[in-house]
Protein backbone atom coordinates (compact mmCIF):
# COMPACT_ATOMS: atom_id res chain seq x y z
CA UNK A 1 0.00 0.00 0.00
CA UNK A 2 2.55 2.36 0.70
CA UNK A 3 4.43 1.76 -2.31
CA UNK A 4 1.71 2.40 -4.40
CA UNK A 5 0.63 5.45 -2.20
CA UNK A 6 4.11 6.91 -3.15
CA UNK A 7 3.79 5.96 -6.86
CA UNK A 8 0.79 7.23 -7.56
CA UNK A 9 0.92 10.37 -5.28
CA UNK A 10 1.22 13.72 -7.40
CA UNK A 11 1.99 10.81 -10.33
CA UNK A 12 5.38 10.66 -9.57
CA UNK A 13 5.90 7.23 -10.89
CA UNK A 14 2.91 7.36 -13.60
CA UNK A 15 1.46 8.63 -16.29
CA UNK A 16 -0.04 11.97 -15.48
CA UNK A 17 -2.69 11.34 -17.93
CA UNK A 18 -4.02 8.15 -15.05
CA UNK A 19 -7.67 7.94 -14.03
CA UNK A 20 -7.77 9.22 -10.79
CA UNK A 21 -10.73 6.79 -10.89
CA UNK A 22 -8.33 3.78 -11.28
CA UNK A 23 -5.72 5.45 -8.79
CA UNK A 24 -8.31 4.94 -6.13
CA UNK A 25 -9.39 2.07 -7.42
CA UNK A 26 -6.44 0.17 -7.10
CA UNK A 27 -6.02 1.85 -3.59
CA UNK A 28 -8.95 0.45 -2.12
CA UNK A 29 -8.28 -2.77 -3.69
CA UNK A 30 -4.90 -2.65 -1.83
CA UNK A 31 -6.52 -1.79 1.70
CA UNK A 32 -9.24 -4.86 1.12
CA UNK A 33 -6.76 -7.24 2.13
CA UNK A 34 -5.09 -5.90 4.90
CA UNK A 35 -8.60 -5.64 6.40
CA UNK A 36 -9.83 -9.22 5.43
CA UNK A 37 -6.96 -11.00 7.31
CA UNK A 38 -7.90 -8.49 10.47
CA UNK A 39 -11.18 -10.54 10.13
CA UNK A 40 -9.72 -13.79 9.82
CA UNK A 41 -7.72 -13.16 12.47
CA UNK A 42 -10.92 -11.96 14.62
CA UNK A 43 -12.61 -15.18 13.40
CA UNK A 44 -9.72 -17.26 14.45
CA UNK A 45 -10.09 -16.44 17.46
CA UNK A 46 -13.44 -17.95 17.66
CA UNK A 47 -13.68 -21.01 15.44
CA UNK A 48 -9.85 -22.04 13.93
CA UNK A 49 -11.35 -23.52 10.95
CA UNK A 50 -13.06 -20.98 10.10
CA UNK A 51 -9.79 -18.48 10.28
CA UNK A 52 -7.68 -21.12 8.55
CA UNK A 53 -10.24 -21.43 5.92
CA UNK A 54 -10.48 -17.78 5.26
CA UNK A 55 -6.85 -17.84 5.36
CA UNK A 56 -6.52 -19.85 2.51
CA UNK A 57 -9.84 -18.34 0.53
CA UNK A 58 -8.61 -14.53 1.07
CA UNK A 59 -5.82 -14.85 -1.66
CA UNK A 60 -7.66 -16.98 -4.30
CA UNK A 61 -10.69 -14.21 -4.02
CA UNK A 62 -7.73 -11.58 -4.60
CA UNK A 63 -6.16 -13.22 -7.37
CA UNK A 64 -9.51 -14.16 -9.36
CA UNK A 65 -10.60 -10.57 -8.54
CA UNK A 66 -6.98 -8.83 -9.95
CA UNK A 67 -7.17 -11.27 -13.30
CA UNK A 68 -11.10 -10.26 -13.69
CA UNK A 69 -10.46 -6.83 -13.67
CA UNK A 70 -7.01 -6.90 -15.97
CA UNK A 71 -9.31 -8.78 -18.35
CA UNK A 72 -11.72 -5.89 -18.73
CA UNK A 73 -10.10 -3.12 -18.01
CA UNK A 74 -7.42 -4.25 -21.27
CA UNK A 75 -10.97 -4.78 -23.36
CA UNK A 76 -11.52 -1.26 -23.16
CA UNK A 77 -10.25 0.82 -26.02
CA UNK A 78 -7.04 2.99 -25.35
CA UNK A 79 -8.16 5.90 -27.84
CA UNK A 80 -11.88 6.09 -27.89
CA UNK A 81 -11.97 8.33 -30.77
CA UNK A 82 -10.11 5.86 -32.88
CA UNK A 83 -11.38 3.26 -34.36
Amino acid sequence: MEHWHYVSSSHRLIDVETDPALIRRVRHRLLMVPFAYLFAIVVSLLNTTIGLLLYVLIPIVYIQRVSVSIVVTSAKPQNPGIE
